[in-house]
């Protein structure tokens, strides 16, 4: 005989198919968490979310409860099409249950009884107009059949029932096939489906300007240390002409210099100054 656990309609409150004698009929304390994060680059985005249920199970015939905790979770990526107006996403969606024997809502390190994992795939899609003030969306979902993750520890009876204490353990958890559609309408000024603007374009608009503004710059110090460079750099043998004859420029200074020192060579050489007495100091 298999055994599932599905959630119950209205509450999503785990239910037992088949838990056999009594002995657990009642349940109370319940802790409910849902987290979730999301990431958009450009038309592409990713979701992961979780929803956790933990409560504990009483026995009516012994003071060792069990706590059950529960979880779903949505794993998704979509991309958008046509400047977001239409929006196809796919991902996978799973389910989980633990049962262990402790009184607390709070997670300890008590033993794990059982532990049941199980995974399936979703699509959807969303249709939304830009500046039109509805939206139509729909999901399909497989059927979720998780099985036992790990070893039980419970014991199994002489029908061949695996139970922890009375309570008759499942064989398998299970999430049924779901098929939803949906519509959304804005009454009010409000705009529902505004045009959306990729903030990568706009980026890149602006990185492209300070791009052409960075190479104009370089183009044009380049082009005034070209000028400098003209201006102040002379050739190897520039050529003059000085009194009908052609220099070059180098040989030019060479007779230039030659000439001064010529002249220098060419001045009288001071006499020696005579002292009060007439005598050259200069003499020994």
């Amino acid at each position: 005989m298999v055994r599932r656990l599905r959630p119950c309609p209205g509450h999503g409150l785990p239910s037992w198919g088949s838990s056999g004698s009594g002995g657990y009929d009642k349940v109370n304390n319940f802790l409910y968490a849902n987290l979730g994060a999301q990431v958009q680059l450009g038309d592409l985005g990713a979701t992961l979310s979780g929803e956790f249920l933990r409560y504990i199970v009483h026995s009516a015939s012994s003071s060792a409860n069990l706590t059950l905790t529960s979880g779903r979770y949505h794993a998704l990526v979509a991309y958008g099409l046509a400047n977001d107006q239409f929006v196809i996403g796919a991902g996978l969606r799973a389910a989980s249950l633990q049962l262990s024997q402790s009184n607390s809502l709070v997670p300890t390190n008590s033993p794990s009884i059982l532990t049941m994992t199980g995974a399936a795939p979703e699509v959807g899609l969303l249709v939304k107009p830009n500046d039109l003030p509805f939206r139509v969306g729909a999901t399909v979902r497989a059927p979720v059949n998780g099985s036992t993750f790990g070893t039980s520890s419970g014991t199994v009876d002489a029908q061949g029932t695996t139970r922890a204490g009375s309570l008759a353990l499942p064989t398998q958890i299970t999430l049924p096939w779901e098929l939803e559609a949906g519509f959304a309408v804005q009454v009010g000024p409000r705009p529902l489906n505004p045009s959306w603007i990729n903030p990568h374009e706009q980026e890149s608009r602006v990185r492209n300007n300070i791009a052409d503004e960075r190479a104009r710059r370089e183009r044009r110090n380049e082009e005034i240390v070209t000028r400098a460079n003209r201006r102040t750099s002379l050739p190897e043998r520039p050529g003059l002409i000085v009194g009908g004859v052609s220099y070059a420029l180098a040989d030019l200074i060479a007779k230039i210099e030659a000439f001064m020192q010529a002249q220098n060579d060419a001045l009288p050489t001071a006499s020696p100054m005579p002292t009060a007495c007439g005598v050259d100091e200069s003499t020994p």
